[in-house]
């Protein structure tokens, strides 16, 4: 992935959950993205559009979902890399 592209980040669930909440970091740990709802897109599948800009740097970008089932809130964390061109 590079910069100055979008980033399609999709997730799925096994359980029934209220809408999952995306928040994205850059290399640096700086928050870019702050709890935000991911989309819908088919049964228990979510996705977000994150739409690099040229002014990011390359390196490694954290992710982090969290959503709530019944009682219980489920978490999960990933990274993606974006790269120059």
């Amino acid at each position: 992935m590079y910069i100055s592209t979008t980033v399609k980040i999709k997730t799925e669930f096994s359980a029934t959950i209220t809408y999952p909440l995306i928040t994205i970091t850059d290399p640096d740990e700086n928050v870019l993205v702050d709890g935000v709802a991911m989309i819908l897109e088919s049964g228990n599948e979510y996705y977000y559009l994150f739409q690099s800009l040229s002014t990011h740097t390359a390196g490694r970008y954290g992710v982090e979902i969290k959503a709530t089932s019944g009682d219980y809130t489920i978490s999960d964390k990933d990274f993606f890399t974006l790269s120059n061109y």
